[in-house]
């Protein structure tokens, strides 16, 4: 307040109005005051974010986290970390596809299975009539660096491709085969973007072929996705494109969608996997990971409509209340609400 009335600078009244505060010192009345007290998680759950799933240590205010407000998901700012130390009365469900430790006062968005209306209850106030959200269309970004063509390749590249050592060059391997209609798609791909590319291996006694791809296409797939990792910023893409680079992703993984039954998605490398769960999760699929022996899979639902009930098949609660000694935290939002994600499960 002193920096305010010496020069009046508009960063100095940002970052007190930030946490809750006028520019004269008076709390204002918005429910960041709210949000800062109480508590929340554990510090398994992460949260989502413009650069994918973090946890509350990797987390700096002003990043962007995904909220949920009025049935849609939308990118929001972090406004505060809060973190907690002691004795909490928590709420805990460990479910095949669920997975959720709260305090007793955190704030749930929950719908009501029976009079189907969305609130907003505490979580010791749950009954099993209730359902929380595990996923949401998204109100649609509008960000564009990439053709549909381009984000398409992108995922049959971060899915069977790898960097060639001679040249600033890439290789996609796919099975003729196995995936005929793969390998036509490739090059039908490649042909649009008037890549220099060279198909290899025809003589292959199980007909892989590897698509090596030269010049300004190979240099720019290994620019966007150094390491063979998603690009930098993928979830601010506008759906069109983030479909497009699902579909790559998909197809070259060897797992398609089945409408009405799912999919897997199928990675070693943790990083890939963890941004393949986002992918999805900015997609608005109801989608969990599942770690096995060295691989990780991201396993769809399509017949889910995105709500997961509290209620055991004999009618019973699908929770129970414990008492937990630890750290927990929460993050502050704008919406007063954000994505989170416990043992590899979206709420």
């Amino acid at each position: 307040l002193r920096m305010i009335e010496r020069d009046g600078r508009d960063e100095h009244i940002d970052a007190i109005t930030a946490f809750g505060l006028n520019v004269r010192g008076e709390l204002r009345d918005t429910e960041l005051v709210h949000h800062a007290v109480a508590e929340c998680v554990d510090i398994q759950t992460e949260c989502l974010t413009a650069n994918g799933w973090k946890t509350y240590e990797q987390l700096v205010v002003g990043d962007s986290i995904a909220e949920y407000e009025d049935g849609y998901l939308r990118w929001g700012r972090l406004q505060a970390v809060n973190v907690h130390d002691g004795h909490f009365e928590m709420i805990y469900l460990d479910a095949k596809d669920a997975s959720m430790l709260v305090t007793a006062n955190h704030r749930c968005v929950v719908r009501n299975r029976k009079m189907r209306r969305v609130e907003i209850k505490t979580a010791e106030t749950l009954t099993c009539y209730d359902e929380f959200p595990t996923s949401a269309p998204w109100q649609d970004n509008l960000d564009a660096p990439v053709s549909v063509e381009e984000a398409e390749l992108i995922g049959y590249y971060l899915a069977e491709g790898h960097e060639l050592m001679h040249g600033y060059a890439v290789g996609i391997a796919q099975s003729e085969t196995a995936n005929p209609s793969k390998c036509a798609r490739l090059r039908a791909l490649l042909d649009g973007l008037s890549a220099d590319w060279v198909e290899a291996g025809k003589g292959h006694p199980r007909g892989v072929r590897s698509f090596r791809v030269y010049g300004y296409v190979g240099a720019r797939l290994r620019d966007l996705c150094p390491g063979k990792q998603f690009p930098a910023g993928f979830l601010y893409w506008s759906h069109e494109l983030l479909w497009a680079l699902f579909c790559g992703f998909a197809n070259g993984d060897g797992h398609a969608l089945k409408s009405g039954f799912g999919g897997q998605l199928s990675q070693k490398d943790k990083g890939r996997l963890d941004d393949a769960h986002a992918l999805c999760v900015r997609l608005g699929m109801v989608a969990s990971v599942v770690k096995g022996h060295g691989v990780g899979t991201v396993s769809i639902k399509t017949h889910n409509d995105g709500w997961h009930g509290l209620r055991c098949q004999d009618g019973s609660e699908a929770f129970d209340r414990t008492c937990f000694v630890g750290r927990v935290w929460c993050p502050t939002s704008s919406a007063g609400t954000w994505v989170a994600r416990r043992n590899g499960h979206g709420f």
